[in-house]
């Protein structure tokens, strides 16, 4: 189990994601500790 502290491209809010690593995937998110907005991150390792 991997954690990624992810902060809200829109009010600033932190949260911690579990398992989001998947490298080349974009995921949907939904800011969990603020506005409620949905964004889209894509994760890549190198």
């Amino acid at each position: 189990m991997t954690k990624k502290m992810l902060k809200c491209p829109y009010c600033g809010a932190h949260w911690v994601e579990l398992d989001k690593d998947e490298c080349g995937e974009t995921y949907t998110l939904e800011c969990e500790d603020g506005c409620g907005k949905q964004f889209e991150m894509y994760f890549d390792a190198s």
